[in-house]
Formats: C-alpha cells, sequence, structure tokens
C-alpha cells in the first residue's frame, strides 16, 4: 500500500482554507502516533508502511495498521498508479 494524504484536505490547507473534520475522522487522529504518520505523508508526499515505518521506528505492522486507520477515517488515499506490492 502506498498512502497520500487525501488531496481534498491537502488542497484545502495549502489555499488557506479550514479544514472541517466529522466525528469519525476525529477520532482517528486521537492517536499521537497516526497524527505523526499524517504530518510526515503531508511534509514528504506518498509513502509505503515500511518507509514510514524506518521513519518513526516502529514495526511495519504497526505503520500499516495505523495507515490502514488514516484511510478509513477519509485522510489518506491508496496512491494506484504506484503499486500495491512489497518494495523488494
Amino acid at each position: 500500500m502506498v498512502a497520500s494524504s487525501a488531496s481534498s484536505a491537502s488542497s484545502a490547507e495549502s489555499s488557506g482554507r479550514d479544514v472541517e473534520l466529522d466525528t469519525a475522522a476525529l477520532r482517528v487522529l486521537a492517536h499521537p502516533l497516526r497524527l505523526n504518520v499524517l504530518t510526515l505523508l503531508r511534509e514528504q508526499g506518498p509513502s509505503t508502511a515500511t518507509r514510514i515505518s524506518d521513519e518513526l521506528g516502529i514495526n511495519p505492522g504497526a505503520a500499516s495498521y495505523h495507515l490502514r486507520r488514516l484511510a478509513s477515517g477519509g485522510l489518506i488515499v491508496e496512491e494506484p498508479d504506484r503499486g500495491t506490492g512489497r518494495e523488494r
């Protein structure tokens, strides 16, 4: 899974507009590690669970779990053009 921050939130942030979050998205963001993952994606662009785990010092399984939770809240999207397999 290659993930990037959701385009609607990204474009709203870059244009200076406020981003509205529903309660589901706020619940997803309640975990501090997910905030770190989201910040990393916004600063460095699309990434994989493996790269995120290396950057944040967590295991790849935990990074993958938190990416799935961020995706379920609509805060990130998968980048289909970048592939979905493991990096070799």
